[in-house]
């Protein structure tokens, strides 16, 4: 443990020496600790910078990656064309894996930003997500800011226990690929943001249609789910109430959390 705190500690420290300012808390930092012999780590800073790519790097190291519990990821409102990209290639590319990583969070979009964090190369999730999850076999908690598509669904995780994934700018059918799987048979809690591109031409039409939900509460994959939290859905109180009916032994929260730029001049 000691030489992983090492490393970690000459990379905060360049972090830290590099770019620094205190203007409204968005300087790069790395901020580690350890819990029960485990490593809690959080990179907050923009996934294009170098020190990105560095520290992807250095948890890499098997001496490291062995050693990590929880893996956080935050960034400023920063991005290109209104989306913030965390590109894991060279973590899904390198022959590591994190035997003993607990968490990953990415953090998920905020209402108030300009730009959607996404998990992705370039533009396209292309199966990235499943790729990653690959790696760390006892994941037990995951938040993702975008859906993962249909590949995410061939692996079979024993330990996942929490699930929030929020839609991002496409769904990519993640509620009918769930209800069709048998991923997951130890989830208790599942916390799903549909579609929200309000400022498309119709977007409710990209939204998650009630038939795909119907199956969801009536499939065996979601037998084991004993909270359901729903945010941003196009659906009536009346197709919500249809959907408690099918299950009314699980905790189902509704929430809206609509929101648009309103640009003075």
């Amino acid at each position: 443990m000691l030489d992983a705190v090492k490393l970690l500690r000459e990379l905060q420290e360049r972090i830290s020496d590099s770019q620094f300012n205190w203007n409204g808390g968005d300087y790069e930092r790395l901020l580690f600790t350890e819990v029960k012999g485990l490593l809690h780590i959080e990179f907050y800073g923009e996934p294009w910078r170098e020190t990105f790519a560095d520290f992807i790097k250095l948890v890499c190291v098997p001496d490291i990656a062995s050693k990590i519990g929880a893996l956080f990821f935050r960034s400023p409102d920063e991005g290109a064309n209104g989306t913030n990209n965390w590109d894991f290639s060279k973590l899904i590319e390198s022959e590591i894996t994190f035997p003993n990583l607990k968490i990953l969070f990415v953090e998920p979009y905020q209402l108030d930003w300009h730009n959607h964090p996404i998990i992705a190369e370039g533009l396209e999730e292309a199966g990235m997500i499943g790729k990653l999850i690959t790696k760390m076999p006892n994941l037990q908690s995951m938040t993702i800011p975008n859906a993962p598509d249909a590949s995410f669904f061939k692996m079979r995780r024993q330990s996942l226990s929490y699930l929030r994934v929020e839609s991002g700018y496409d769904h990519q059918n993640f509620i009918l690929n769930f209800s069709r799987s048998l991923c997951f048979p130890n989830l208790v809690v599942l916390d799903f943001s549909d579609y929200n591109e309000q400022y498309v031409d119709d977007y409710p039409a990209a939204c998650t249609p009630f038939e795909y939900y119907v199956e969801l509460f009536r499939s065996q994959a979601f037998a084991s789910i004993r909270r359901f939290v729903l945010r941003n859905s196009v659906l009536s109180e009346t197709e919500l109430a249809k959907l408690h009916g099918l299950r009314k032994d699980i905790t189902f929260r509704f929430v809206k959390s609509y929101g648009d730029y309103v640009y003075v001049k």
